[in-house]
């Protein structure tokens, strides 16, 4: 039913599912919370640099990435059209890039929200500098009553 590859991966995640409700389910002290705590934290960074190896949408993002940051809609653009245009070395795209893609015959259909946070947080940014230049931070600026 399942190869053994898979097996492994559902073994290791079913005991590791049973480890997770035993933690969450128990009442632990102030020090032993801290230790758990500290366990997730070392995990994630133990895989913070890690290539991810379940799935390889992460060269989709990348790819998409690079042509909105090389100013190109990458809903526009089939990343197999794009291999033999100027678009590709404008864009910073690699060959490599390209072979690790599961869908090059595809458009992308990842939700691109950069450009407007981009825009959201620079505008935030710049109040905040000139707020600041008036005598008074970001938080007041915006009716916060942080620290009031």
């Amino acid at each position: 039913m399942f190869p053994s590859h898979d097996k492994s991966l559902l073994l290791i995640y079913g005991v590791l599912f049973i480890g997770y409700g035993f933690v969450v389910t128990q009442k632990w002290s102030r020090r032993q919370t801290r230790w758990w705590m500290g366990v997730a934290v070392f995990f994630r960074l133990i895989f913070l640099f890690s290539t991810p190896v379940l799935s390889d949408d992460f060269f989709r993002f990348i790819w998409d990435g690079r042509l909105l940051v090389g100013g190109f809609n990458p809903y526009l653009y089939l990343p197999s059209e794009v291999v033999n245009t100027p678009i590709f070395s404008t864009a910073n795209l690699s060959t490599t890039l390209y072979e690790g893609l599961n869908s090059p015959h595809y458009f992308t259909v990842v939700v691109i929200l950069v450009a407007g946070e981009q825009h959201t947080i620079a505008e935030c940014l710049q109040a905040e500098g000139q707020q600041e230049q008036k005598g008074y931070g970001f938080a007041e600026h915006h009716g916060s009553k942080i620290g009031k």
